[in-house]
């Protein structure tokens, strides 16, 4: 936990200020958008996860900025605490969905690393 909560330690004020702003002002957009983030999920569309996060929410350059230090970087730092645990074999893992697709997500740094990745569910 405290590393989540640490993410917003390197997002500018200024930034944190617009994503509040815009997060209070579009609640009711933003319940809607996550109904259609779980439903994605629930139909393994992880495609249509890529699309749904590279949609700015707000200031394009600022939502860049806030995407590569809520999803992208810290996507790096759990393929870093899984892989001695994916060393040892047998391991289950659970990420948040959005960590898995795209070409920065979990998936591909583990093919990137080696590991042979196989569909189960």
């Amino acid at each position: 936990m405290d590393e989540l909560a640490g993410i917003l330690d390197g997002i500018p004020v200024d930034d944190q200020i617009i994503i509040l702003n815009d997060t209070v002002c579009n609640h009711s957009g933003i319940i809607r958008k996550t109904r259609d983030l779980v439903d994605m999920y629930l139909a393994r569309d992880l495609a249509g996860t890529v699309i749904f996060n590279e949609q700015p929410h707000y200031d394009e350059a600022i939502f860049d900025r806030f995407m590569q230090r809520i999803l992208y970087d810290r996507s790096h730092r759990m393929l870093e605490k899984m892989e001695p645990y994916l060393q040892h074999g047998g391991a289950f893992i659970a990420v948040g969905a959005s960590h898995l697709p795209d070409e920065k997500g979990l998936l591909k740094l583990l093919e990137n690393k080696g590991y042979e990745i196989i569909k189960v569910y």
